[in-house]
Parts: C-alpha cells; sequence; structure tokens
C-alpha cells in the first residue's frame, strides 16, 4: 500500500505580499538595494 501523498499547494496572495514587505523591511534596515539567491 502507497502512502498518502501531500499536496502542495501556493501561498496565499495576502501570505506572499505580506512575506515580501518583510523581506524589504528588512533589506532597507541593513542598507541592501539588491537581494542576490
Amino acid at each position: 500500500m502507497r502512502p498518502m501523498a501531500t499536496e502542495v499547494l501556493p501561498d496565499a496572495p495576502a501570505l506572499r505580499l505580506a512575506r515580501r514587505q518583510r523581506a524589504l523591511a528588512a533589506m532597507d534596515e541593513h542598507g541592501l538595494d539588491m537581494l542576490v539567491s
């Protein structure tokens, strides 16, 4: 018997926007203009 698969769903738009705003605020706090990953 196979285990149940976990369905991966995208984050809600509000969560993505909040995460983006926190990241931009942290970058501004540290004087960063660009984030490279």
